[in-house]
């Protein structure tokens, strides 16, 4: 006999993914946070539920929770470039299991998930950021403390400068905790992508409205770094980011001190 385990998405259950340039088959990596409340070990695995074929490799062992305690794990899919925009409704299944060798069951629970993917080059550029420059390109800095869109030349994805935010008190450069859009939260502290690593990421924006990111210092999305774009009367919107985590915060610029963002593309479909 199973068990009832839960299964939920944190905020949003629709992955967005621009596919330029990436190499086919890509992977994508969404992170799970497992909590065991149970009093035994638990073994857990997720996969895909009749996928399309396109999905070559979706089912991961993703090893031991103890009883009581909580973990982040990674689940790694591959999918084959599409040929064009496409939209994927895909079940995921979330299963648990008494040993080590995932053949007794203790329960599963599955979880209905869209993703949104498309080339970039396939809409309307309506804005690039790469602060190949030196300017900011009109990314600001919340005050109370005061904080600087600060142009890197330590850390960029494009060369010869990315963006980092600093401190005014001390040129401290931060970290991101979490990304907002319109006052909403969209990546939580607890989700950050791992450290010393360049990352995509792909935000919906709301058409016919003003949009504006924000990629907070704080895990409440008091202080950070901001853009506003305004858009149109279209029937998709999208901004593509990439994203640096660094090791450390500290007062001298650096590779790893601080996160970066380059090369932001905001792009549109009719």
């Amino acid at each position: 006999m199973t068990k009832i385990i839960n299964f939920t998405y944190h905020l949003n259950p629709n992955i967005y993914i621009d596919y330029k340039d990436l190499t086919d088959p890509f992977t994508i990596e969404i992170p799970i946070s497992i909590t065991n409340s149970e009093t035994i070990t638990l073994y857990f695995r997720v996969m895909l539920v009749n996928p399309p074929t396109d999905y070559t490799e979706h089912d991961v062992q993703l090893g031991a929770v103890n009883a009581g305690a909580s973990a982040y794990k990674t689940w790694t899919i591959t999918r084959t470039l599409p040929t064009s925009k496409t939209t994927d409704n895909l079940i995921a299944r979330l299963m648990a299991y008494r040993d080590s060798d995932y053949t007794d069951l203790y329960g599963y629970k599955d979880l209905s998930l869209n993703f949104y993917l498309f080339n970039r080059d396939d809409g309307t550029l309506i804005d690039s950021d790469t602060f190949d420059s030196g300017s900011n390109e009109g990314w600001q800095g919340d005050s109370g403390p005061t904080l600087y869109a600060s142009p890197s030349g330590k850390t960029y994805l494009s060369s010869p400068y990315g963006l980092k935010c600093r401190r005014s008190d001390n040129y401290h450069y931060q970290f991101f905790e979490s990304v907002w859009l319109n006052g909403e939260l969209i990546i939580p502290s607890t989700v950050r992508p791992p450290t010393q690593n360049w990352y995509r990421i792909v935000i919906p924006l709301a058409p016919s409205q003003t949009n504006t990111i924000k990629f907070s210092t704080t895990s409440l999305g008091q202080y950070g770094i901001y853009k506003s774009w305004n858009i149109g009367n279209v029937s998709e919107a999208y901004a593509i980011i990439h994203w640096r985590r660094g090791t450390m915060e500290s007062s001298a610029d650096g590779l790893d001190v601080g996160d970066a963002i380059d090369n932001v593309y905001i792009i549109t479909f009719p």
